[in-house]
Protein backbone atom coordinates (compact mmCIF):
# COMPACT_ATOMS: atom_id res chain seq x y z
CA UNK A 1 0.00 0.00 0.00
CA UNK A 2 1.13 3.83 -0.31
CA UNK A 3 -0.16 5.69 2.42
CA UNK A 4 -1.08 9.36 2.17
CA UNK A 5 1.74 11.03 3.40
CA UNK A 6 4.26 8.78 1.29
CA UNK A 7 2.73 9.97 -2.44
CA UNK A 8 5.17 11.34 -4.28
CA UNK A 9 3.37 15.00 -5.61
CA UNK A 10 4.12 16.11 -8.85
CA UNK A 11 6.39 18.34 -10.40
CA UNK A 12 5.46 21.99 -8.87
CA UNK A 13 3.11 20.33 -6.49
CA UNK A 14 2.80 19.44 -2.57
CA UNK A 15 1.99 16.71 -0.66
CA UNK A 16 -1.00 18.09 2.09
CA UNK A 17 -0.81 15.17 4.15
CA UNK A 18 2.48 15.69 4.90
CA UNK A 19 3.07 17.72 8.49
CA UNK A 20 3.62 21.25 7.56
CA UNK A 21 1.96 21.38 4.60
CA UNK A 22 -0.28 23.80 2.96
CA UNK A 23 -3.49 21.81 2.90
CA UNK A 24 -5.23 24.36 0.42
CA UNK A 25 -2.70 24.62 -1.85
CA UNK A 26 -4.27 24.26 -5.40
CA UNK A 27 -1.11 21.85 -6.82
CA UNK A 28 -2.02 19.06 -5.81
CA UNK A 29 -1.50 16.10 -8.15
CA UNK A 30 0.17 13.11 -8.23
CA UNK A 31 0.83 9.84 -10.33
CA UNK A 32 1.17 6.18 -8.85
CA UNK A 33 2.33 2.94 -11.33
CA UNK A 34 0.54 0.50 -10.92
CA UNK A 35 3.29 -2.51 -11.39
CA UNK A 36 1.64 -6.57 -11.63
CA UNK A 37 4.60 -7.26 -9.14
CA UNK A 38 5.00 -7.91 -5.50
CA UNK A 39 6.83 -5.06 -3.27
CA UNK A 40 10.60 -5.54 -2.80
CA UNK A 41 11.51 -7.91 -0.05
CA UNK A 42 13.73 -5.21 1.94
CA UNK A 43 10.48 -2.73 1.62
CA UNK A 44 9.62 -1.87 5.05
CA UNK A 45 6.23 -2.76 6.34
CA UNK A 46 4.42 -1.83 9.65
CA UNK A 47 6.39 1.55 10.65
CA UNK A 48 5.93 5.03 9.79
CA UNK A 49 8.19 6.33 6.99
CA UNK A 50 7.85 10.06 6.83
CA UNK A 51 10.52 11.45 4.66
CA UNK A 52 10.28 8.81 2.05
CA UNK A 53 8.55 8.83 -1.11
CA UNK A 54 6.81 6.63 -3.22
CA UNK A 55 5.38 7.14 -6.91
CA UNK A 56 4.85 2.89 -7.40
CA UNK A 57 1.86 0.89 -5.73
CA UNK A 58 2.73 -2.91 -5.97
CA UNK A 59 -0.15 -5.25 -7.09
CA UNK A 60 0.52 -8.75 -8.03
CA UNK A 61 -2.05 -10.37 -9.92
CA UNK A 62 -4.18 -13.29 -8.05
CA UNK A 63 -5.60 -16.17 -10.55
CA UNK A 64 -5.47 -15.61 -14.07
CA UNK A 65 -4.56 -11.89 -14.73
CA UNK A 66 -6.20 -10.04 -12.22
CA UNK A 67 -5.37 -7.04 -10.52
CA UNK A 68 -7.19 -5.56 -7.65
CA UNK A 69 -6.58 -1.91 -6.35
CA UNK A 70 -8.72 -0.38 -3.69
CA UNK A 71 -8.79 3.43 -2.92
CA UNK A 72 -9.31 4.83 0.23
CA UNK A 73 -10.42 7.72 1.64
CA UNK A 74 -10.84 7.17 5.65
CA UNK A 75 -11.91 11.32 6.12
CA UNK A 76 -13.29 13.61 3.87
CA UNK A 77 -13.24 18.00 4.93
CA UNK A 78 -16.79 18.82 5.59
CA UNK A 79 -18.75 20.31 2.99
CA UNK A 80 -17.40 17.97 -0.03
CA UNK A 81 -17.98 14.57 -1.06
CA UNK A 82 -16.79 11.18 -0.81
CA UNK A 83 -13.99 11.76 -2.87
CA UNK A 84 -12.49 14.60 -0.79
CA UNK A 85 -14.13 17.33 -3.85
CA UNK A 86 -11.22 16.32 -6.17
CA UNK A 87 -12.66 13.58 -7.86
CA UNK A 88 -11.39 9.57 -8.34
CA UNK A 89 -8.22 8.73 -9.68
CA UNK A 90 -8.00 9.23 -13.68
CA UNK A 91 -6.49 5.63 -15.32
CA UNK A 92 -4.11 5.29 -18.27
CA UNK A 93 -2.87 2.64 -19.61
CA UNK A 94 0.00 2.13 -21.90
CA UNK A 95 -0.42 -1.30 -24.30
CA UNK A 96 2.33 -2.90 -25.62
CA UNK A 97 1.97 -1.40 -28.70
CA UNK A 98 2.42 1.96 -27.36
CA UNK A 99 -0.89 3.35 -27.47
CA UNK A 100 -2.25 5.02 -24.66
CA UNK A 101 -5.72 5.13 -23.34
CA UNK A 102 -7.19 7.39 -20.55
CA UNK A 103 -10.39 7.56 -18.21
CA UNK A 104 -13.12 5.37 -19.28
CA UNK A 105 -11.35 4.44 -22.60
CA UNK A 106 -9.09 2.00 -20.73
CA UNK A 107 -11.84 0.55 -18.66
CA UNK A 108 -12.60 -2.47 -21.75
CA UNK A 109 -8.89 -3.01 -21.58
CA UNK A 110 -8.55 -3.38 -18.05
CA UNK A 111 -11.88 -5.82 -18.26
CA UNK A 112 -13.11 -3.53 -14.88
CA UNK A 113 -16.31 -5.69 -14.90
CA UNK A 114 -15.11 -8.76 -14.79
CA UNK A 115 -16.09 -11.20 -11.55
CA UNK A 116 -13.94 -11.07 -8.89
CA UNK A 117 -11.80 -14.01 -9.09
CA UNK A 118 -10.48 -14.31 -4.72
CA UNK A 119 -11.82 -16.78 -3.34
CA UNK A 120 -14.00 -15.54 -0.55
CA UNK A 121 -13.32 -19.39 1.24
CA UNK A 122 -9.87 -18.38 1.48
CA UNK A 123 -10.83 -15.91 4.63
CA UNK A 124 -12.53 -19.13 6.67
CA UNK A 125 -10.79 -21.67 8.57
CA UNK A 126 -10.94 -25.15 6.72
CA UNK A 127 -13.31 -27.04 8.10
CA UNK A 128 -10.83 -30.12 8.90
CA UNK A 129 -8.40 -27.30 10.67
CA UNK A 130 -11.73 -26.13 12.77
CA UNK A 131 -12.48 -29.30 14.12
CA UNK A 132 -8.40 -29.81 15.09
CA UNK A 133 -8.38 -26.17 16.88
CA UNK A 134 -11.08 -26.63 18.94
CA UNK A 135 -10.42 -30.36 19.83
CA UNK A 136 -6.74 -28.81 21.28
CA UNK A 137 -8.67 -25.77 22.79
CA UNK A 138 -10.81 -28.12 24.64
CA UNK A 139 -7.97 -29.91 26.44
CA UNK A 140 -5.87 -26.37 27.05
CA UNK A 141 -9.40 -25.36 28.54
CA UNK A 142 -9.34 -28.20 31.24
CA UNK A 143 -6.15 -27.86 31.97
CA UNK A 144 -7.06 -24.16 32.63
CA UNK A 145 -10.33 -25.19 34.00
CA UNK A 146 -12.09 -22.45 31.47
CA UNK A 147 -14.38 -24.41 29.61
CA UNK A 148 -14.95 -21.96 26.97
CA UNK A 149 -11.46 -21.68 25.93
CA UNK A 150 -10.11 -19.55 24.16
CA UNK A 151 -12.98 -17.25 24.73
CA UNK A 152 -12.97 -15.32 27.90
CA UNK A 153 -15.32 -13.17 29.46
CA UNK A 154 -14.80 -9.75 28.85
CA UNK A 155 -13.29 -10.61 25.33
CA UNK A 156 -10.22 -10.53 25.18
CA UNK A 157 -8.84 -8.95 21.58
CA UNK A 158 -5.80 -9.86 19.61
CA UNK A 159 -4.18 -7.64 17.11
CA UNK A 160 -4.77 -9.49 13.11
CA UNK A 161 -1.76 -11.10 13.09
CA UNK A 162 -1.47 -14.12 9.77
CA UNK A 163 -3.72 -17.26 9.87
CA UNK A 164 -0.49 -19.07 12.17
CA UNK A 165 -1.03 -16.60 14.72
CA UNK A 166 -5.07 -17.27 14.97
CA UNK A 167 -4.40 -21.02 15.03
CA UNK A 168 -1.87 -20.45 18.17
CA UNK A 169 -4.49 -18.51 19.91
CA UNK A 170 -6.31 -22.40 20.46
CA UNK A 171 -2.93 -23.88 21.95
CA UNK A 172 -2.83 -21.44 24.35
CA UNK A 173 0.57 -20.79 23.18
CA UNK A 174 0.28 -17.59 21.26
CA UNK A 175 3.22 -16.90 19.20
CA UNK A 176 5.90 -14.15 19.84
CA UNK A 177 6.83 -13.43 16.74
CA UNK A 178 4.18 -12.84 14.98
CA UNK A 179 3.63 -11.78 11.16
CA UNK A 180 1.63 -9.36 10.55
CA UNK A 181 -0.63 -9.47 8.64
CA UNK A 182 -1.21 -8.12 4.59
CA UNK A 183 -4.00 -9.77 3.14
CA UNK A 184 -7.49 -10.53 3.75
CA UNK A 185 -9.05 -6.93 4.61
CA UNK A 186 -5.81 -5.08 3.83
CA UNK A 187 -4.62 -3.68 6.76
CA UNK A 188 -2.01 -0.95 6.65
CA UNK A 189 -0.85 1.77 9.21
CA UNK A 190 -4.00 3.55 8.72
CA UNK A 191 -6.21 0.89 9.41
CA UNK A 192 -5.67 -2.33 11.44
CA UNK A 193 -7.96 -4.79 12.40
CA UNK A 194 -8.69 -6.77 15.57
CA UNK A 195 -9.85 -9.81 16.45
CA UNK A 196 -11.29 -11.59 19.48
CA UNK A 197 -12.74 -15.01 20.44
CA UNK A 198 -16.39 -16.00 21.04
CA UNK A 199 -18.44 -18.51 23.20
CA UNK A 200 -21.98 -19.01 23.42
CA UNK A 201 -21.08 -21.05 26.51
CA UNK A 202 -20.37 -17.70 28.06
CA UNK A 203 -23.97 -16.54 27.69
CA UNK A 204 -26.24 -16.37 24.57
CA UNK A 205 -25.83 -12.74 23.65
CA UNK A 206 -22.41 -10.98 22.78
CA UNK A 207 -22.18 -7.00 23.50
CA UNK A 208 -19.82 -4.63 22.29
CA UNK A 209 -19.68 -1.48 23.82
CA UNK A 210 -17.10 0.48 22.93
CA UNK A 211 -15.80 4.48 22.73
CA UNK A 212 -14.43 5.79 19.73
CA UNK A 213 -10.83 7.72 19.80
CA UNK A 214 -10.69 11.16 19.77
CA UNK A 215 -9.21 12.58 16.35
CA UNK A 216 -7.82 15.84 15.21
CA UNK A 217 -10.79 18.13 14.12
CA UNK A 218 -10.40 19.23 10.06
Amino acid sequence: SVADYLIKPATGAVNPFLPGANRNAKARGYSLDVLDAAPPADQPVGMNLLGQQRSILHAPKYGPGQQQVLYRIYARDKGVDETGGVGLPVPVLTLADGRVLRGDAACPALRTRQPLQIDPAALAVPMEKYHELVATAREVGKEKHQPAFPATSPPTWFIQYDREYLYSLYTGKPLTSPKKSTGGFYPNLDNQYIRTIVNRKLGKVFVIRAEAPTTPRT
